[in-house]
């Protein structure tokens, strides 16, 4: 397949890159103009590179020297927390993502896989299944909402598959240092205190490899049409991940379990229904979360991080 992947550096992206042309698959990766990451991609074989931003992506079929299979949609700015509620921020990225959608078909798309977000759900309690209702309590969540539906009729309007994935907490070696997960690694490593909320909240965590194999899957399967919660099924305390992190380094660090308060919005809990994947591409998440923390761990002593 020929396959457009934007966002193709961002910490999925990369990883989705080698994920597909590993399996054979030729990419068309989209990358920022000057982007100091896009000659890491130039390992992976059978791919090229358009710089686009996202504000150019009404000129991506102008781009783009031949035709293409499929789509995985990925860039979205404003995603650090500062930005998360932003609002001219994230309508700018339904209005880029809407010329983006126009321009694919015009290079005679087949399928569009649009990567949502959690924060789509909004504050959520209960298992969180696709049928879910949505109420979204920030501009990111509302406009990867606003997207998703907005895509999902203009595409069927178009005779196109679409599919959001909605990936809670992905997590591995090269995401950003200041994340939960890296930053708790990092600290615990050097035996450094931890300051921590109570820990109570519920989460789902899933390794990157397991990430980019359901999105392979989605985009090589015939499926159905739609949303996906996209999770590891391993949901429990954060808590019991932390204290998991800490074994794994055998660290001394010593955990302040509540010196962080929780947002006034309340705190967030996260329990995915992930049945729907499994059912629909016999999909699974293979890599147990202390194999990822270890994984990271070797990764950051190989380079010497």
């Amino acid at each position: 397949m020929r396959i457009l992947v934007t966002g193709a550096t961002s910490f999925i992206g990369r990883n989705l890159v080698a994920e597909l042309t590993g399996n054979g698959h030729d990419v068309t990766a989209v990358v920022r103009k000057k982007s100091s990451k896009a000659e890491f991609l130039k390992k992976n074989k059978n791919i090229s590179i358009i710089e686009a931003n996202m504000d150019e992506y009404y000129t991506i079929s102008n781009m783009c020297n031949t035709d293409i299979d499929a789509v995985v949609h990925l860039s979205w700015d404003g995603t650090s927390i500062s930005d998360r509620d932003n609002e001219f921020i994230q309508k700018e990225n339904f209005e880029n993502s809407v010329c983006l959608l126009k321009e694919v078909i015009k290079l005679n798309c087949k399928k569009f896989i649009f990567i949502g977000s959690q924060f789509e759900y909004g504050v959520c309690n209960d298992e969180i299944t696709e049928e879910t209702a949505c109420n979204p309590v920030i501009w990111y969540g509302r406009e990867k909402l606003h997207f998703c539906r907005y895509a999902m009729k203009y595409c069927d309007e178009n005779k196109i598959s679409f599919i959001e994935t909605r990936i809670f907490s992905v997590y591995g070696y090269g995401d950003n240092e200041n994340k939960l997960i890296n930053s708790l690694i990092s600290k615990m490593y050097n035996n450094e205190t931890c300051n921590l909320t109570l820990g109570i909240q519920k989460w789902d965590y899933l390794y990157i490899k397991d990430a980019v194999c359901a999105i392979r899957l989605l985009l090589e399967k015939k499926c159905s049409d739609g949303i996906y919660n996209l999770g590891s099924g391993d949901t429990r305390t954060l808590k019991s991940f932390i204290e998991e992190i800490k074994s794994c380094l055998n660290s001394k660090s010593e955990l302040n379990y509540g010196a962080i308060p929780y947002p006034k919005s309340g705190m967030e809990t996260f329990v995915p229904n992930i049945k729907k994947i499994q059912h629909e591409i016999g999909w699974k998440a293979e890599i147990p979360f202390s194999q990822g923390i270890q994984y990271i761990i070797s990764q950051k002593l190989k380079n010497g991080d």
